[in-house]
């Protein structure tokens, strides 16, 4: 019955791995793979689920890992059924008192109402919203070891009542449907049935009052009742796929009232409580609750399933298109850029370079006269005229790198709507726009590294130079206004009163007509050499600021074709990873009998 049962609902192929293979999954295997489902989602599961398809399948599958994680001391009993069908005198009938009243439900009838012994812990705390408060404590020695929940009528027209059936009956251990000849044709039971996530062993069919179908005197009594547990038996085979249910007629009233007369109807209602009682053994309990618990890990690697199976076509022909080629056709880097562009930059590297060049003053001076230009003289033109440079390369490449980004970004955002994988696709101007400021970073370096040189250790002795140079002509028109006899009287016999002399005659001189035409020389060298100094030096610092013009071409260029190469890794990346996700989900489900296709999908 049990491969039957199966073979229906997932087909011959999926029945048999699991009739063949669930007795061997015990309680800690099934935490583990849960554990190890929790670990796929809080990863690969990001990349393949929306976050908030992700956040619910996570909440599930911990509540299941929970409740494996939980003892198995009790059973858990759900009685289902329609109104009037005798639900709380089939619960009196099994605990041999009267544990279930009409007021218990009052005033909330959408909710379940627990039946337990007092010395029996309820559980459930997940649910609360779904039962009764306070529940419904009893001393009964025979339900000792169950927890029986009395379920709403699930054919009421409140929808809250179906709401609280269908959130409680997958966590039961076992459900008992019950039903009366009266009730037995509606449909909604058939539905609900089919629809209930838990392994189909545990389902139990009562038809209570079947006391109501026995006709005494007739030469056949039960061929009412025959015909009756027929039509249900085809019914839920029909509608439902329970090709073979555990089934039991029987009439609670008149077990509890001690009234039963019929010995088939008596026998039935002893088997069916020697069936649920031997449930009451520890290692039956255990293996109960394990394959409800596997059922429900099953449900929840089907749901997860649904939402990747358009992940794992996409990724499977992207894992092709990968393997058959190393590049996506992203352009790499481009060289060339405009002349002008270079010159403006050659000229404002030139004029800052020129600022922070540490010449003697008059140099100094001379230098920044010769390098003044119509353009402004802001440092921070350099992040400016650079990022136009950029501008120009990829006002051009942008359209190649949008162009051979754009169909496989179509076809991951299309798979991967709402995942974290989506996100990982940053545009191909955002990604240029990062590598081109990473690229004046680097640039900026460079440029505050030469003029720390030009203001460095090294341009101690070029000021040296610069003042023996400039201090030449000052050197001659004292030796000219002094006299070359007397200078050379006093290196003969230097004195302290002789220099003096030297000093005096020389400041004598100036005043004389000689003094004034070598003072007017005196000053036009002096210029000539600074200007002569300055150009010198303003040329070294051009050359300099062209080779940093052309480096930063060279900058532009690498930035570039770094763009192009994280926007081909950023999406094969994420091609390979989805792959992998998918490969590993395929590997969870095979363990519980639900095999992948070659395509990397799942099939149920």
């Amino acid at each position: 019955m049990r491969g039957n049962a199966l073979t229906a609902k997932y087909g011959a192929e999926c029945a048999s791995f699991w009739y063949d293979n669930w007795l061997i999954m015990n309680r800690s295997t099934l935490v583990a793979n849960l554990q190890e489902l929790e670990a796929f989602l809080q990863e690969d599961g990001r990349l393949l689920i929306p976050s908030e398809d992700l956040r619910d399948i996570l909440r599930r599958t911990a509540e299941v890992r929970e409740r494996a994680q939980a003892p198995a001391e009790v059973l858990y009993v759900a009685i289902a059924g329609g109104t009037g069908v005798g639900k709380s005198t089939l619960i009196n009938a099994l605990a041999h008192e009267e544990i279930s009243r009409a007021s218990d439900r009052r005033p909330y009838t959408d909710r379940a109402v627990i039946y337990r012994h007092r010395d029996v812990d309820r559980g459930l705390e997940n649910f609360r919203h779904l039962i009764r408060q306070p529940d419904a404590v009893h001393e009964s020695v025979s339900a000792r070891y169950l927890v029986l929940l009395d379920l709403p009528d699930f054919d009421s027209m409140e929808e809250a009542n179906r709401r609280t059936v269908r959130e409680i009956l997958p966590i039961m251990d076992c459900v008992i449907w019950v039903t009366s000849p009266e009730k037995y044709a509606d449909a909604v039971l058939y539905d609900l049935v089919r629809v209930t996530a838990m392994d189909q062993e545990n389902f139990t069919f009562i038809l209570n009052k079947a006391d109501q179908l026995v006709l005494n005197g007739q030469p056949d009594p039960l061929a009412r009742l025959k015909e009756i547990v027929g039509d249900l038996t085809l019914r839920l085979k029909m509608e439902s796929s329970i090709v073979q249910p555990r089934m039991f007629s029987l009439s609670a009233h008149d077990e509890f009232q001690g009234l039963t007369e019929n010995t088939f109807l008596a026998g039935e209602f002893q088997r069916f409580r020697d069936f649920l009682m031997a449930k009451r053994d520890a290692k039956e309990i255990a293996s109960v609750k394990t394959k409800n618990l596997i059922e429900e890990t099953r449900q929840l690697l089907k749901d997860l399933s649904i939402r990747v199976q358009p992940v794992a076509g996409f990724s499977a022909g992207e894992r092709d298109r990968v393997a058959s080629r190393e590049s996506i056709g992203l352009p790499g880097s481009t060289t060339g850029i405009t002349a002008e562009k270079e010159r403006l930059l050659s000229e404002e590297l030139h004029r800052c370079l020129a600022r922070a060049d540490a010449s003697v003053s008059p140099v100094a001076q001379a230098l920044r006269l010769l390098v003044r230009t119509r353009l402004g003289t802001s440092e921070q033109n350099l992040e400016s005229l650079f990022k136009q440079m950029a501008e120009v390369v990829a006002r051009d490449k942008i359209a190649e790198l949008r162009k051979a980004a754009a169909t496989t970004d179509s076809e991951i955002l299309l798979a991967l709507r709402g995942t974290e994988a989506a996100t990982r696709l940053r545009e191909p101007e955002i990604v240029l726009e990062e590598a081109v400021n990473q690229a004046f970073r680097i640039f900026a370096d460079k440029v505050a590294q030469k003029k720390r040189s030009l203001a460095g250790p090294f341009s101690a002795w070029r000021r040296v130079w610069q003042r023996s140079v400039l201090a030449a002509p000052a050197l001659v028109l004292g030796l000219r206004l002094a006299g070359w006899d007397r200078v050379e009287a006093w290196i003969d016999t230097p004195s302290l009163a002789g220099a003096l002399k030297l000093v005096f005659s020389v400041i004598t001189a100036l005043f004389g007509s000689e003094g004034l035409i070598g003072l007017t020389a005196f000053l036009i060298c002096e210029t000539l050499l600074i200007l002569y100094v300055a150009a010198r030096r303003n040329a070294r610092i051009r050359k300099t600021a062209g080779r940093l013009a052309g480096e930063a071409t060279g900058f532009v260029d690498a930035a570039i074709g770094s763009a192009g190469r994280t926007i081909e890794a950023d999406r094969l990346e994420t091609i390979r990873a989805v792959g992998r996700g998918v490969e590993n989900l395929s590997g969870l489900a095979s363990r519980f009998g639900l095999q992948a296709r070659p395509s990397g999908s799942v099939s149920w």
